[in-house]
């Protein structure tokens, strides 16, 4: 239950994103363990940045229980039990158990960061896990920290950000060798595949071969291999609704038993009510107390359970019992997390312009082009009604329905514009030195 001193402060937490994701992931821990959870939501301090919001959240060791005196405690919470005694009931290791936490945390602040309209994504697993090599952060004390945030310079934040540099140097590097891999891949199949087999590929993927305007030599648009962007949301959106209807399921079965108590409780009372005689009035009444208080006792639990979010529960249930499902989920997060990977830093191409330069990549993720004056701009495949290839010199061209038109680029004038843009940033480094 959200209860902070004052009715204004529940207001503006409520509002705020960061808050709501940490008071979510409380609501978790409080309904996996069935224990007491404490979130102490800490905003910047005067002296320091905007980014420095951060919450604090405290469980108790013990599970808890509602009943007609009040809160109770009770027996220690499974998590605070030793792995030989998990063991024997069928429990999971406690580091097992916490990396399950680490994913449930991904799950909600991935979805809170889509719902903003957010790219970027959080991952549970270490660098290690997910087969990255980078170079970790040293640990700056926080003594360090508060003079970074205060503005102040430091050896250990300078190298930590050189580090981070060096890290995003990497990362590009990576990203260029998966391209190029995927353009290898692809350029092996071009001369290896029929060209019976090629036409039946492309009518397979919907992929028509149109010649470029105005004619150029005659090449074949590539075949994209693999599950795209579009399959990976379709799986998702799909999985997301099992989720809800498996969830919806499961609290209808949890609320049942409660439902009955309730039934019960009230014909119990009713035929008390209705006995008139005047012999037993005294403990008829005292019977009819007891009932009315266990029946409150039993509706906040009913209200209780009905509150509750039994998404977690549903995806832990279909991973053990629908493995199928859950696996293509995984993939398809998979796709979508390489895809924003793929989109990191470009421009997003856009209805009622046009952009020319060179293709520089056209995988299953989409299609990328830099410009002449260096930037990369993202192309959605669907946008395309015939792919161009890797190395072409083109203006693409959007119409107002966001379909997107080829357009054979002079060389010779694309040279001079690359040429150009290059002089002209010389020029601007040039200016800035002289300053």
């Amino acid at each position: 239950e959200l209860v902070p001193e004052d009715k204004k402060k529940r207001k503006d937490i409520k509002k705020n994103e960061g808050a709501r994701v940490a008071l979510r992931f409380a609501k978790t821990l409080a309904e996996r363990y069935n224990v007491g959870v404490d979130v102490a939501i800490h905003s910047p301090d005067k002296e320091g940045d905007n980014r420095n919001w951060h919450a604090h959240i405290m469980t108790t060791t013990r599970e808890i229980s509602r009943t007609a005196a009040g809160i109770e405690l009770g027996d220690k919470t499974s998590i605070e039990l030793s792995n030989a005694k998990r063991k024997e009931l069928g429990l999971r290791t406690t580091s097992i158990e916490i990396k399950g936490l680490r994913k449930e945390w991904e799950t909600i602040v991935n979805t809170q960061l889509e719902k903003q309209g957010i790219e970027e994504r959080i991952d549970h697993r270490s660098f290690k896990e997910r087969g990255i090599e980078r170079q970790p952060t040293i640990k700056m004390g926080w003594q360090a920290s508060a003079m970074e945030r205060r503005g102040v310079v430091t050896d250990k934040g300078n190298l930590n950000r050189q580090i981070k540099a060096d890290n995003e140097q990497l990362k590009g590097l990576e990203l260029e060798i998966v391209l190029l891999k995927d353009q290898q891949k692809q350029q092996a199949q071009e001369r290896t595949q029929k060209p019976v087999e090629r036409q039946k590929d492309l009518e397979a993927t919907n992929t028509s071969v149109v010649p470029l305007k105005p004619p150029r030599e005659a090449t074949s648009a590539p075949t994209v291999k693999g599950q795209t962007v579009k399959e990976a949301l379709d799986i998702c959106q799909g999985f997301d609704e099992m989720v809800a209807l498996t969830a919806e399921k499961m609290k209808a079965v949890t609320l049942e038993p409660y439902k009955a108590d309730m039934t019960r409780l009230v014909a119990e009372h009713k035929a008390l009510q209705e006995n008139t005689s005047w012999l037993g009035k005294g403990k008829r009444e005292k019977q009819m107390n007891e009932l009315a208080v266990e029946y409150k006792g039993v509706k906040r639990e009913y209200l209780s359970v009905k509150e509750r979010d039994f998404t977690m529960k549903a995806k832990e249930y279909i991973e053990h019992k629908a493995p199928d499902a859950h696996a293509k989920h995984e993939k398809a997060r998979e796709t979508l997390n390489y895809h924003a990977s793929f989109r990191y830093g470009a421009t997003q191409a856009q209805a009622g312009r046009q952009y020319t330069g060179e293709i520089i990549a056209v995988t299953r993720f989409g299609v990328m082009q830099k410009t002449p004056t260096g930037r990369n701009v993202y192309h959605d495949l669907d946008n395309f009604e015939a792919l161009p290839n890797v190395s072409d010199k083109v203006t693409v061209i959007y119409d107002k329905n966001n379909k997107a038109e080829l357009v054979t680029v002079d060389r010779e004038e694309l040279t001079r514009q690359t040429q150009q843009a290059e002089l002209e940033r010389q020029q601007s480094k040039d200016i800035e030195l002289d300053r």
